[in-house]
């Protein structure tokens, strides 16, 4: 297992944030090391915070009907040879400030 943490600020793009869930839970052929994924997250241009969730190949991300007084942004992730510092890194490249630099790439 492995988790990973942002300042309720640092707004998540929608977007990379996808590419990195895809980036643990889809692989096509086999490589897969993610078996669910948790969390509660902030995204750009939301006043509430969304739900990850996920097994194996599918995962769903919705925002909360409500406001919540949630601090961070998280995201757990269940599986086999996960890299903690690896996931930390491609989470805080999904923060709309981020620097596009291609940590969040495969």
């Amino acid at each position: 297992a492995a988790a990973a943490t942002l300042p309720k600020d640092a707004r998540l793009d929608p977007e990379r944030l996808d590419k990195l869930l895809g980036h643990f839970l889809w692989a096509p052929d086999g490589s897969r090391k993610a078996f669910r994924a948790k969390g509660l997250v902030w995204l750009a241009g939301q006043p509430a915070p969304a739900v990850v969730q996920g097994v194996f190949d599918a995962f769903d991300v919705t925002t909360l009907p409500e406001a919540s007084d949630a601090e961070e942004s998280r995201v757990a992730l269940i599986g086999v040879d996960l890299d903690a510092a690896d996931l930390q890194r491609r989470f805080a490249a999904c923060a709309v400030d981020a620097v596009a630099d291609g940590s969040s790439d495969d």
